[in-house]
C-alpha cells in the first residue's frame, strides 16, 4: 500500500508550519529553486514537490533534500542524487543521531543541517511510512528496507529509484532481465561503472557476475535456502561464488542475505491442510485443483499451470518456479498442476569455472525447492548415468528432504553401491524401486524385494 499524496500534503503542514532554516514547502519554493533541485536530483515534471532543503553555499538549490509525492532524494555537493520511494520504505527505516537522519540507507547531513533539521524530517518520515505495510512480506519496501541499511552508504551501491539508466541498461543485457521486472538494487564492482560485475536484486532473483566470471541468477528461494558463507575472498551461496573487489563488502553481503531470510515465507504461500491432503493421495486431483485456485488468490504464479505446463508461463515466471541457477546438466522436470511431477537428477564431474557450485550441492538446491514438494518420480542419473563417486552424495541430499508423493525411484549408475542412506521406509507412496547399480546395501536390497513382492 502506498502513500496517498493528501496523507503528505498533510503531514508537511503537520511537520513544516513553523519555519525552518534553509527549508522551502510546496507553493512557496522559489521557481529557480524547483528547476534546480529538479534537474539534479533527476525528479520527473509530473511529481509535485513538496520540501526542498537547500544546502548550496549561493541558494541554487542543487544540493541538499527534496520531497515529492514519490520519493525522498538527497544530493551532496559533486556526489549523485540518491532516492527512495515511499513505497518502499517500512516503519524502522528511520534513525536520528544528533544532527545525523538515517532513512532506508540514506545519510542526511549537511552544512547547516541541525538537530532540529533531523527531528523535524525524520518525524514527516515516520509518518510517511505508518501506512506501507510491515515488512513480513515479500515486497521491494521489505527488501530493500534490508539491503538499504546493510549497503546505504557505500558509494558503488544503487537503488530504485536512482539507478542510473546506462547501469541499468548494462545489468538488464547481461541477465536477460524482462523489461517489466524493475531492478530493485545493485552494486557496481567495475572500475569504470559499466555495473556488468557486481549483484543486482530485482523483487524475483538474485544475480552476481565477478570479474572473469560467468553471470549467474536464481530466484529468491534458492537463495535464501542456501547455506551463506563467507569462502576465502568471496561469498558462496545457491549457485554463487562471488568475490567482490573490495573485499570488506564480503561480510556485509553474507549479512544482508542472512537478513533477508527473515523475509522468506513471503515467498512460498502454503496451506497445510491442502498440502496434506495431497500428500495422502497424491494421484488425485481434487486436492491440487482447490490449492491452484488458493495459489492464484495469493498471487503466486504456480495457480496459472492448472493444464499442460504452458511454456510462456514457465519463461515469464521461472524465478518463482525454480527454473534459474541451474547448469543445463543438472536437472531435468516434468509439470503436474504447477508442481514437478518428475525430476532426473545428474551429478556430472566438477565445472572447471572457479566460481561454480559443486554439482552435488547444486542438486540439493534443486530438491529443497518448493517445485519438489510433490514429486511422484525421482530419478538418479536417467540416459546419463552417475559416476559411482556421485551416488552416495545425491542420496544424502535426497534423505535431506521430505518427498512425501514418491512413487517410484530409479538409480543409473554402473559400478556404483548404494549405501543405507538410502531409506526406503521414508516413502510411504512408493511402489518402485529400479537400481541399476553393481551392489546394494542388504537392508536396501531387502526392502526393494518387498516392494516387488506387493
Amino acid at each position: 500500500m502506498s502513500v496517498r499524496p493528501a496523507e503528505l500534503d498533510a503531514w508537511v503542514a503537520k511537520h513544516f508550519a513553523a519555519p525552518l532554516d534553509a527549508v522551502w514547502v510546496g507553493d512557496d519554493i522559489p521557481a529557480r529553486k524547483a528547476r534546480n533541485a529538479r534537474a539534479s536530483h533527476a525528479v520527473p515534471d509530473d511529481e509535485r514537490l513538496l520540501v526542498l532543503y537547500d544546502d548550496t553555499l549561493f541558494g541554487g538549490a542543487s544540493d541538499g533534500v527534496v520531497i515529492t509525492t514519490v520519493r525522498l532524494s538527497v544530493k551532496e555537493l559533486l556526489e549523485n542524487p540518491r532516492a527512495v520511494r515511499w513505497d518502499h520504505l517500512v516503519p524502522g527505516d528511520v534513525a536520528v543521531d544528533g544532527n545525523t537522519l538515517r532513512v532506508g540507507g540514506l545519510v542526511l547531513s549537511f552544512q547547516v543541517w541541525t538537530p532540529e533539521h533531523a527531528e523535524r524530517f525524520a518525524a514527516f518520515v515516520r509518518d510517511a511510512t505508518t501506512r506501507t505495510r510491515r515488512p513480513s512480506e515479500w515486497m521491494p519496501a521489505a527488501l530493500l528496507s534490508v539491503v538499504r541499511n546493510r549497503f546505504g552508504a557505500d558509494d558503488d551501491a544503487y537503488f530504485a529509484p536512482s539507478i542510473p539508466a546506462h547501469k541499468e541498461a548494462n545489468v538488464r543485457a547481461l541477465y536477460g532481465l524482462p523489461a517489466d521486472e524493475p531492478v530493485l538494487a545493485l552494486l557496481d564492482d567495475t572500475v569504470f561503472g559499466s555495473a556488468k560485475h557486481g549483484w543486482v536484486m530485482t523483487l524475483r532473483r538474485f544475480a552476481s557476475c565477478q570479474s572473469f566470471g560467468s553471470p549467474r541468477q536464481a530466484g529468491w528461494l534458492e537463495v535464501l535456502d542456501a547455506p551463506v558463507e563467507a569462502d576465502g575472498p568471496g561469498v558462496r551461496v545457491a549457485a554463487f561464488f562471488h568475490e567482490p573487489l573490495k573485499k570488506a563488502r564480503v561480510p556485509v553481503l553474507v549479512d544482508t542475505l542472512v537478513d533477508l531470510r527473515a523475509l522468506r515465507d513471503g515467498l512460498d504461500p502454503r496451506e497445510p491442510t491442502l498440502e496434506a491432503r495431497i500428500a495422502a493421495h497424491p494421484d488425485e486431483d481434487d486436492a491440487f485443483a482447490v490449492l491452484a485456485d488458493w495459489l492464484l488468490e495469493q498471487g503466486h504464479p504456480r495457480g496459472l499451470l492448472q493444464g499442460p505446463a504452458d511454456p510462456a508461463v514457465l519463461r515469464d515466471h521461472a524465478p518463482e518456479l525454480g527454473l534459474l541457477g541451474w547448469r543445463d546438466d543438472v536437472a531435468e522436470v516434468t509439470w503436474r498442476w504447477g508442481w514437478w511431477d518428475t525430476l532426473t537428477l545428474y551429478a556430472p564431474s566438477p565445472s572447471d569455472e572457479p566460481d561454480a557450485l559443486r554439482p552435488d550441492a547444486c542438486a540439493a538446491q534443486v530438491l529443497r525447492h518448493p517445485s519438489a514438494r510433490f514429486v511422484r518420480t525421482l530419478v538418479l542419473g536417467g540416459e546419463r548415468p552417475l559416476d559411482p563417486g556421485r551416488v552416495e552424495p545425491l542420496l544424502a541430499a535426497v534423505r535431506a528432504v521430505d518427498l512425501p508423493c514418491l512413487q517410484r525411484l530409479e538409480i543409473h549408475a554402473p559400478g556404483a553401491y548404494v549405501s543405507d542412506t538410502l531409506d526406503l521406509s521414508r516413502y510411504p507412496h512408493l511402489r518402485e524401486a529400479v537400481l541399476d547399480v553393481s551392489r546394494v546395501h542388504p537392508e536396501v536390497e531387502r526392502a526393494v524385494a518387498s516392494l516387488r513382492a506387493r
